[in-house]
Order: structure tokens, then sequence, then C-alpha cells
């Protein structure tokens, strides 16, 4: 159950977003997961665009949000465009997402999709080299193409000012997180950073600080893919973004 406000939505112009996260007309008891109660990851049409945000960003998150399953975001949209909103939440142990589609009205540009497939990229002060890995467990560079509907360990590495960095935090219970869309938005993944005591999704205490930042993911199928990744050093969140081709 959506309730935007102003809508139409307008780009520009800070939109309001209800929500209610219900089953058969009932709330869904929903669990705290990586620090939030829901993660909400909205990306434009042309995958330029990201956000990851939460209803406690905005809001303090009251005993009646969680026993009526009722949150608020607030978000900006820059362009008049499509964007792909997505709702991560916990029930009974399970994590959960639900996607829709938005439109943003105002004048619009053309937007086009460019498929940089650089792996080694600057965003701001950091570098990032995206490495595919033979294994999750080996620092060993794979030599052949990454194939759909296997298993893809990927290493990413974090630079800043010519040194790597080893002195990471922790960012929303993982050293890492990774949002994934096909070029389409028809698929969608949310990961976190790999630990070997942990593995995947499980609550921990830090174990990664830098500079290497691994991730095991599965493309479902062949196409052009985009990795949001998220990490936090010195207090600051920083995103980079990479594409990747799976056959």
């Amino acid at each position: 159950d959506l309730t935007i406000k102003p809508y139409p939505i307008q780009k520009n112009v800070e939109t309001s977003i209800d929500f209610k996260i219900s089953k058969e007309g009932n709330p869904v008891p929903l669990e705290i997961d990586h620090e939030r109660i829901v993660h909400v990851l909205n990306v434009r049409g042309d995958l330029e665009e990201f956000k990851h945000i939460h209803h406690e960003d905005f809001n303090e998150l009251t005993e009646d949000n969680r026993k009526n399953a009722e949150f608020n975001i607030k978000n900006t949209f820059a362009e008049a465009a499509r964007y792909a909103v997505v709702f991560e939440f916990t029930t009974a142990g399970k994590t959960l997402h639900r996607q829709l589609e938005l439109n943003v009205e105002g004048q619009k540009r053309e937007l086009t999709m460019n498929k940089d497939t650089n792996w080694i990229k600057a965003f701001g002060e950091y570098g990032v080299e995206l490495i595919p890995l033979e294994s999750i467990d080996t620092i060993v560079q794979k030599q052949n193409e990454i194939k759909a509907g296997e298993k893809t360990a990927l290493l990413f590495r974090v630079i800043k000012d010519g040194a790597f960095v080893n002195n990471l935090e922790m960012y929303l219970g993982s050293e890492a997180h990774f949002a994934v869309w096909k070029e389409d938005l028809s698929e969608f993944m949310h990961q976190h950073a790999y630990v070997p005591i942990a593995g995947h999704g499980v609550t921990h205490g830090q174990v990664l600080f830098g500079p290497n930042l691994p991730v095991e993911l599965t493309f479902p199928e062949p196409g052009f893919y985009k990795i949001f990744v998220q990490f936090k050093h010195q207090g600051k969140v920083i995103t980079g973004d990479f594409w990747i081709e799976a056959k």
C-alpha cells in the first residue's frame, strides 16, 4: 500500500512516500535486518541515479510503526523518468523484496544508458578496482568469462591517495552492500560483503577492514548488470558502480 505526496511525482521536488507491508490486508510482522526495519533501494531507468534509504533516515521508528507495518520515506527524484523502487524486508527470518515502478513527471530529456565496463574507476577521493575471482575463498583472478546461472566471486579493492585503505568501517551491519539490477530492471539482488566465518547475510562483528571487499553473486540470465557498491570510511558512505556482463 502506497500514499505518495505530492502526486503526480515531480522531478526535483521532495516526495513523501507512506507505505505499508501487508499480506491479505494484515500487517506483516517485520524484523530489524542490517540495522533497519525496511531497506528501500531505488534506481532510475538508465541506472545512473541510485539511492539506498530507510524510514529511520527521516523518522523515529515507533512501536505503532512496527505494529501496523506502516513506514515513511522521503526522496527527491532528479529526472522526469521511470524509477524502479525496491522494498526489502525480513519476516520470520526470511528476507523478501518487492519492486515497483514509479513515473516521475516534468520536462524530460533524453537519457542514455552508458555501459562503462571499465573495472578500475574513481569515485571522488577513492579508487575502486573490480576483480572477478576463481572462487570466493581465493585471491586468484578469474580468467574465463562470467557465466549466467553460476556463482560468481567478485573482489572490490579500495584505494585512497595511492594507498590501500585498511581502516574501513561497518555500514548498516556489513562491511559493504551491493545492489544489482539487470539492464532492463527485470532482475534485482541485494547482497553483503562475504566473510569466511559468517558467509552472506549473517550478523557479525567487523572482520574485513579493507582494502578487499569480496562478494558472491549469481546472475540469473545472460546480459548486462549494474552493481552499486557501498562502503564506509572515516564516517562517510561512498557509493561506486560497475557494469558487468554475464554470458
